[in-house]
C-alpha cells in the first residue's frame, strides 16, 4: 500500500520501514527471536511436515481431492494443512486449486486498470485509494494465507466482491455519463 501510494518518496519509505523492523526486532523478546531464527522447534517440525503430507495428499487424490475439511483424516498428527494453497488442492483437487488461484488473481488486472484510469488528475479521487487499497489487501491475504487453513473463511471472497462491485459501480457511472453527454449532443 505504502509502496503504491508513495510514489516519489519510496526511498525514503523503504528505509523507514527497514528501521522499524529492525527496531521491533530488537525490542522483542528474547524468546521470540531465538525461535524466529530456529528452525528445529517443534511447531516448525511439525507445520513442515503438515506441509509435506498436503502436498502428497494432493499429488495423491489430484481430481477431486479428498473432500472439503477431511484432510485432518490424513494428516499424520490430525491438524490442518496451515496453507490455504495446498488446502484446496488437497481437499478439492488440481482443478479446484487452479480456479481458487485465479479467483485470487484475476481482480488485480481490472483493478489496476482502474487505478491508472482515474489516477490521471493531480487530486487523487476516492476510487484510486479503494482499488490501491484493495490490490493491496488481496496481496496481504495471498501471502498470510500461506500460513493458514482459511481458504474456506469469507475474508478473500469479501475482497473479491468489493473489487468487483467497485468495477461495476464505476462501469454504471461511464456509462450513464457517456449517455447523459449523448442526449444534450
Amino acid at each position: 500500500l505504502v509502496w503504491k501510494l508513495a510514489q516519489r518518496n519510496r526511498a525514503i519509505f523503504g528505509v523507514v520501514g527497514l528501521v522499524v523492523i529492525l527496531g521491533l526486532i530488537t525490542v522483542a523478546p528474547s524468546a521470540y527471536r531465538s525461535r524466529i531464527t530456529t528452525t528445529n522447534d517443534d511447531s516448525a517440525i511439525a507445520r513442515t511436515d503438515d506441509l509435506k503430507r498436503s502436498i502428497v495428499v494432493a499429488a495423491r487424490h489430484p481430481l477431486f481431492g479428498v473432500g472439503m475439511d477431511n484432510y485432518i483424516i490424513y494428516s499424520n498428527l490430525n491438524k490442518t494443512t496451515h496453507n490455504a494453497y495446498t488446502q484446496v488442492a488437497a481437499e478439492m483437487g488440481l482443478v479446484a486449486f487452479l480456479i481458487y488461484l485465479a479467483f485470487l488473481i484475476t481482480p488485480f488486472r481490472r483493478l489496476r486498470q482502474i487505478e491508472r484510469a482515474v489516477s490521471a488528475t493531480k487530486k487523487k479521487p476516492i476510487e484510486f485509494y479503494l482499488a490501491v487499497g484493495f490490490q493491496a489487501s488481496l496481496l496481504a491475504y495471498m501471502v498470510v494465507s500461506f500460513f493458514a487453513s482459511v481458504a474456506y473463511l469469507w475474508y478473500a471472497y469479501y475482497l473479491v466482491a468489493y473489487a468487483i462491485t467497485l468495477d461495476r459501480v464505476l462501469s454504471a457511472r461511464d456509462s450513464s455519463l457517456i449517455s447523459a453527454k449523448a442526449k444534450t449532443a
